[in-house]
């Protein structure tokens, strides 16, 4: 969780570059191995991906980079378990401190001129 704050505080924060989309792909799968997770986010090329496109859309609109606002974070430790073995599918993965899943949430704003 502090992995996921540290990047919520980092590349996802403040005007947005390649640099910063580079740092974040970097911290979540190996650049040389993409395949090799370093931190398990499921965003490891989509979150890049729209970083870039957010920043090429604004400087061909010439505007300033758009900044990047950390606006929540939550996630599924101390979650019950889904109540579905009645309806006859299997237990949902129990939400511990060894399994669970983060909920970052970010917007991207306007940048300032």
């Amino acid at each position: 969780m502090a992995q996921d704050r540290a990047l919520l505080g980092g590349p996802l924060s403040g005007a947005i570059s390649a640099d910063k989309a580079r740092a974040f792909f970097a911290a979540c799968a190996n650049p040389e191995k993409p395949d090799d997770y370093r931190m398990t986010w499921c965003g490891r090329f989509s979150v890049p991906f729209g970083m870039l496109l957010l920043e090429a859309t604004a400087k061909g609109l010439g505007q300033p980079a758009p900044m990047g606002v950390p606006v929540a974070y939550g996630s599924s430790v101390g979650t019950p378990e889904l109540p579905v073995k009645g309806l006859g599918m299997g237990a949902t993965a129990p939400a511990n401190l060894f399994h669970f899943v983060s909920y970052p949430g970010v917007a991207f704003a306007p940048g300032k001129p």
